[in-house]
């Protein structure tokens, strides 16, 4: 892709980030000229295509898939928008269909965010990106925090997508598997690895917040700590990027699958971070 002027951007040693503002996104991570993440297509149509085929996305105030975008909550009922296309349920949170504004550059970290009203999303809420880039590695913070005057359930993620051209083994140690079915909602809990599918789009948990790529010629080390203490693994098959995706609760967490999202008090913040290094 062709770097955009407007959109900022890092170097450290071999090293190029690039951050684009619509959706808050990941452009292209490369060291030496290779991508680590699979790099933003330069044929994007419109700016709502950015997120899913770009190299990392946020996910908050939710992740993952909440059913029909239906739940209840402190005995109220809520209707979010369907905002996938005709996809069934509410998927991924909003803050990656949203732009997002530069709040602080240094020489080796800049900070985005989003201030996002009460709205399809029924709280009013921020989120933050905070990226470090090494000549070797780069870490993102993000959290949320509850601008609204009650209190509001809330998770956070990152949905990185690792260039996976030459089918690196991935290495990840956790305890259980929600498997899911074809819309994405889980289904039956088994024990990891056993039942894993070839394919898998799987909710991992009692993860250890450590995981490996290894391919021919490097490997990958990613590491994460509570609250993103679930794994999200998507690998679609004969796709040529592989995704494991840090997040703070399971898909349909408010409907009571796995444990219960984090609830924020007003003006309370959930926050994690991810950090991945070449070695």
């Amino acid at each position: 892709m062709t770097d955009d002027p407007t959109s900022p951007s890092l170097a450290a040693g071999d090293a190029r980030l690039l951050v684009d503002f619509d959706g808050g996104i990941v452009a292209r991570w490369a060291i030496s000229g290779r991508d680590i993440f699979r790099p933003l297509p330069a044929d994007i149509r419109n700016d709502r295509e950015k997120p899913l085929r770009s190299g990392c996305f946020p996910l908050a105030p939710y992740c993952n898939r909440i059913v029909e975008g239906r739940f209840n909550f402190e005995m109220q009922r809520y209707q979010l928008p369907l905002n996938f296309g005709d996809h069934p349920h509410a998927i991924h949170g909003i803050a990656w269909q949203r732009r997002w504004t530069l709040e602080a550059q240094g020489a080796d970290h800049l900070t985005i965010g989003l201030a996002e009203p009460a709205g399809d999303w029924p709280w009013a809420f921020s989120v933050r990106q905070t990226f470090r880039l090494a000549a070797d590695a780069l870490e993102i913070a993000i959290e949320t925090t509850n601008r609204s005057e009650r209190a509001m359930p809330a998770g956070i993620g990152l949905h990185p997508y690792f260039a996976d051209a030459d089918g690196g083994r991935v290495d990840i140690a956790a305890d259980s598997v929600w498997l899911t079915d074809q819309s994405g909602i889980p289904t039956d809990k088994a024990r990891y690895p056993a039942g894993l599918p070839s394919a898998p789009d799987n909710c991992l948990t009692g993860w250890n917040g450590r995981a490996t790529i290894t391919w021919p010629d490097r490997r990958l080390g990613l590491s994460a700590h509570s609250p993103l203490d679930h794994l999200h693994y998507y690998r679609p098959a004969d796709a040529d990027f592989l995704c494991l995706e840090p997040v703070s609760h399971a898909p349909d967490a408010l409907n009571g699958t796995g444990a219960p999202m984090a609830i924020l008090a007003p003006g309370e913040t959930l926050s994690g971070a991810v950090r991945m290094e070449i070695r």
